[in-house]
């Protein structure tokens, strides 16, 4: 064995290139590495060990007479959908470990093998049965509860530092807090969308603070009426070292919530969805909160199927520090111009100018009518509260309506975001092309001012090219490709592909994407003959640049 193999630091770096997760294609090579020779061993085993879905590979690590397989024929399955509820009996149901009868007293050298492995599981992902596939074996619930009891002042996990915990529809209702005493525990994902499951969510959250108040992640999707169990804003102020947030909560205790959450000092990224669980009454009589600061809070996402609710949170609310906002939400059809607008003016008012790098609104239309008239959004005007952020690194616009923009308001944009990285205008409505009254010269504001640009989708009106290639030297030389599904290419294909090669020196591909529908196909194929300009241009190049270095 090579002596460099002695060096601790080299060996964990080899076995830390795997990043086992589960079942992967790693999973041979790191068995193989445990068997290697000795300096391999112990580091091998604790990154195949350190991430588990289900407890079945540990039972099995215990004697063969206290547990036994059971293929659960029985199981059936509640299909839910928004249309339909129905039972269906499982296909191939899984194999579960159920605990063998009778059961006798073990001994401690019953459990040394268990015990060795265990303490090496960093993080525990338990699914119920939906996870079978990836998982070792599910757990029956009296051998989980046997496997609890057996040792009850022994810690089951010692070193446990992450718990994903989830009840799905095949779930058998098994209780988390054992595992929440774990003196590492860092991060806990709670998912209780379960049908009957007997633990609930205010029965958990006590749990989860007696019990783990140090901890820095925490994840809550539950199932519940928030109004019926409102959670304090005391309850989240309690772990002082939580850096990020992800739940679901009701508009009637939102602000309560805000205020707490407001008071943690290291709380870095805040995930809110809104949920359906609110009286319409008394939601008309909320009064909105104190404004309240998060002075530590850089990442934030927001979820609403009710628009004013995120328009009232945003206004309650100040992120000085803030770098990301994500805005999901639905409004009506009629609504969605000033809604936007709105979002727009909030986001202005509530966030740092010289902080904020990355804007994200996804914007649905409760429903969509295809014959209907789609509105228009002259993005020059709705855009103008966000030409202060100067940081921006990237925008996304995702809306059913058509966005429509002017070579003036693609220069304001590039002019005033020279950082920016990713920019992404998507018309989301499908029942007609919108205009795209940006010409490719809006394409040469973009290459000229925002030379960090590399992903952009954009429609862009190519039926006439109104100036020549530029000749001044200004070019983007990270962009490779555009999504502009709805701008076919219409105007001269040399004349285009000139254009673009020399505002866009590595440019390749028009509609890269491996999806694409019928109407798609139509407008990528009007840009096949630009592309292979494009590609004898770049060709022609490489070619002078060969001669230039020969000659020389």
């Amino acid at each position: 064995m090579h002596r460099a193999l002695n060096i601790p630091d080299i060996v964990q770096l080899i076995v830390n290139e795997m990043d086992y997760s589960g079942p992967s294609p790693d999973a041979p090579t790191l068995a193989a590495l445990v068997l290697t020779c000795r300096a391999f061993h112990e580091p091998a085993l604790d990154v195949l060990w350190s991430r588990q879905v289900g407890l079945g590979h540990l039972v099995e690590c215990l004697p063969e007479d206290l547990w036994a397989m059971f293929q659960d024929n029985t199981l059936i399955v509640l299909v839910t959908s928004s249309m339909y509820k129905a039972n269906a009996i499982v296909q191939n149901p899984p194999e579960i470990l159920v605990l063998s009868e009778p059961t006798r007293p073990t001994t401690p050298q019953d459990w040394e093998r268990f015990d060795f492995y265990a303490s090496r599981i960093r993080e525990l992902r338990c699914a119920g049965h939906s996870d079978s596939k990836q998982a070792s074996r599910a757990l029956s619930a009296d051998l989980y509860r046997w496997l609890l009891a057996s040792r009850p002042t022994h810690q089951l996990l010692p070193r446990l530092s992450s718990l994903i915990w989830k009840t799905s529809i095949f779930g058998t209702g098994l209780d988390c807090t054992p595992f929440l005493s774990s003196p590492q525990l860092s991060s806990v994902s709670i998912d209780m969308y379960g049908n009957g499951i007997p633990t609930t969510s205010h029965a958990i959250l006590p749990a989860l603070l007696r019990l783990s108040p140090d901890l820095q992640e925490l994840r809550l999707w539950m199932r519940e009426d928030w109004s019926t169990h409102p959670i304090s804003r005391a309850f989240f102020g309690s772990f002082k070292k939580l850096r990020i947030i992800e739940m679901k909560s009701a508009m009637s205790s939102i602000f309560d919530l805000l205020t707490g959450l407001s008071t943690l000092p290291d709380l870095t990224k805040m995930n809110i969805l809104i949920s359906d669980y609110y009286v319409p009454d008394q939601r008309a009589q909320q009064r909105t909160a104190p404004r309240v600061v998060f002075r530590s809070l850089e990442e934030l996402k927001l979820r609403s199927s009710f628009t004013p609710d995120t328009h009232e949170i945003l206004r309650a609310c100040h992120f000085p520090q803030l770098q990301c906002i994500n805005l999901m939400y639905t409004t009506p059809w009629d609504e969605s111009l000033s809604a936007l607008d709105d979002f727009f003016c909030l986001i202005s008012q509530c966030c740092s100018h010289s902080v904020l790098e990355m804007i994200e609104i996804v914007a649905r239309e409760d429903w969509v009518d295809e014959d209907a008239e789609v509105q228009s959004v002259t993005a020059g005007a709705v855009l103008k509260p966000l030409i202060g952020f100067h940081r921006l690194c990237s925008f996304h616009l995702s809306a059913d309506m058509r966005i429509v923009l002017d070579d003036g308001a693609v220069r304001d944009m590039a002019v005033a975001w020279p950082r920016l990285k990713c920019l992404a205008l998507v018309n989301n409505h499908l029942s007609s092309a919108p205009p795209a009254a940006m010409t490719l010269k809006g394409l040469a504001y973009l290459a000229r001012y925002c030379p960090l640009l590399e992903t952009l989708a954009i429609n862009v009106d190519t039926s006439s090219i109104t100036a020549p290639p530029p000749s001044n030297g200004h070019c983007n030389r990270v962009l490779q490709s555009i999504n502009a599904v709805r701008s076919p290419a219409s105007g001269d294909p040399a004349a285009i592909g000139a254009f673009l090669h020399a505002i866009f020196p590595n440019f390749k591909r028009i509609n890269a994407s491996d999806e694409t529908t019928p109407e798609d196909e139509l407008v990528d194929g009007s840009w096949r003959a630009v592309e292979a300009v494009i590609e004898a241009l770049k060709l022609q190049s490489a070619s002078q640049q060969d001669d230039f270095v020969q000659k020389s």
